[in-house]
């Protein structure tokens, strides 16, 4: 098993559970051998990249006949985004360069080689370590009150922060907001489930 990242933050993080197995670099110049792997798993990662059709094809020779590819990402079709719109947390400009719907990314899945054995929308808690099931509206919802300069900016997190295993205990004020919002919100997320508009896409499919 390996990994890789072009982040050193998150590097340092990862190597404090993984060791060595991790590497500082990108996918196109790590230069693995064709036929290399079993499985290739990329949570919250395509939409990250410039090049995700040449990075999906590069998974592709990467991986042994009959391999899979297992991803996330979030979801542009999801009620969440219909509903707040710019302020989504999902749009998290300017670090997402791509976004994808349930169809697109069927689209780059198949043309890159791959046949499509699932595609379903899931809430991001069930895939991202820290995420709560109303975690995206909360954010969201944050994101909205920035604008309106009813909340403190957004500040950035530090390495600290980062290899941190758990939050620490907020104050509270806090937990009466977290307890209203729960309120709110998870109504709203069991309808996104109900419907199939959660706010993340998981699909995994099979080199042809």
């Amino acid at each position: 098993m390996c990994g890789l990242d072009n982040s050193p933050s998150a590097i340092r993080v990862a190597r404090q559970q993984l060791g060595d197995r991790v590497a500082l670099t990108t996918l196109p110049e790590a230069s693995h051998a064709p036929d290399s792997f079993d499985v290739v798993s990329l949570f919250e990662v395509l939409e990250h990249l410039p090049d995700p059709f040449g990075d999906l094809r590069e998974i592709h020779r990467l991986l042994k006949p009959g391999g899979l590819i297992c991803l996330s990402v979030p979801n542009f079709a999801s009620l969440e985004r219909l509903v707040f719109r710019r302020w989504w947390a999902g749009l998290d400009a300017p670090r997402h360069l791509q976004q994808f719907t349930p169809e697109s990314l069927r689209f780059f899945l198949e043309k890159a080689g791959f046949e499509l054995l699932e595609l379903r929308s899931i809430n991001a808690d069930k895939i991202q370590a820290g995420k709560r099931a109303i975690t995206y509206c909360q954010e969201s919802l944050r994101f909205f009150l920035r604008d309106l300069r009813l909340y403190p900016p957004l500040i950035p997190p530090t390495a600290a922060d980062l290899s941190a295993l758990e939050a620490p205990d907020p104050p509270p004020w806090k937990k009466v907001i977290h307890w209203l919002e729960w309120m709110g919100f998870y109504p709203f997320c069991l309808l996104a489930h109900g419907i199939d508009r959660d706010n993340t896409l998981w699909a995994w499919g099979q080199k042809r």
